[in-house]
């Protein structure tokens, strides 16, 4: 158990240290991204999901959501009156 404890701490502050405002090129990395967020809303149906709900207004909670790019692509991609409101969580202040 403390090997895990242990490992996850070196996990965490290697992110941390990579989020940063000097390593990292928002721009750069959303252009890489965003392939990724368009293909992911592309295959998986957000729509018939979303609908499932009894709610035109839906909330989120974004995991690691870094800049918070994946919910604002989503809720331009859905149909008819569904809007989200999401809350954001991540390590890096600076990816917030």
């Amino acid at each position: 158990m403390k090997n895990n404890i242990s490992s996850i701490t070196d996990n965490s502050d290697l992110s941390k240290s990579y989020y940063q405002a000097e390593k990292l090129d928002l721009d750069s990395w959303f252009q890489v991204a965003q392939i990724d967020y368009e293909k992911l809303i592309e295959e998986y149906s957000f729509n018939n999901l979303f609908k499932t709900f009894a709610k035109n207004q839906l909330k989120l909670l974004d995991v690691g959501c870094g800049t918070a790019k994946f919910p604002s692509l989503l809720d331009k991609k859905i149909d008819g009156d569904i809007h989200l409101l999401a809350d954001l969580l991540d390590i890096s202040e600076y990816s917030l």
